[in-house]
């Protein structure tokens, strides 16, 4: 099964569509552009597509012209909001070194995660999130 959004033909796993209630749920969820409900018919039931719009990000160098519309699991969705946390971070903290929880630290892929909170200079950490995020960017 295929579903076409903004000119792309995106494949649906049939093992990921879930029964809920009357209606189907797909289990995965899809970056695009929108944060908007997704229903389409299947076999004459509603399937209703959980989607998640990519802001760009203020503090990444990695140029982030368009979304690579994919399906995130829920590993990669909780790794995006990572990612948006330490943006976030980044805007409120102006200190030039920024403390990093160990999840953070890990979806940046430090070499070698520090404890809990472990401060790290703002530069290294652009550096980083700017790495990070092209798994989600054209």
């Amino acid at each position: 099964m295929y579903l076409n959004y903004e000119g792309h033909e995106i494949h649906l796993d049939p093992n990921k569509i879930q029964q809920f209630g009357e209606d189907l749920v797909y289990e995965d969820t899809l970056l695009c552009n929108t944060n908007e409900l997704i229903v389409r018919k299947h076999k004459g039931q509603k399937i209703s597509i959980t989607t998640k719009k990519f802001n760009p990000f203020f503090n990444a160098t990695f140029p982030q012209m368009k979304v690579q519309i994919q399906w995130l699991n829920i590993q990669r969705t909780d790794e995006l909001n990572i990612l948006i946390d330490i943006d976030n971070s980044l805007v409120s903290n102006k200190n030039d070194k920024i403390p990093l929880t160990l999840a953070q630290q890990k979806v940046l892929n430090v070499q070698i995660p520090k404890s809990l909170d472990f401060r790290y200079e703002r530069e290294i950490i652009i550096k980083n999130l700017s790495k990070a995020i092209k798994g989600f960017v054209k």
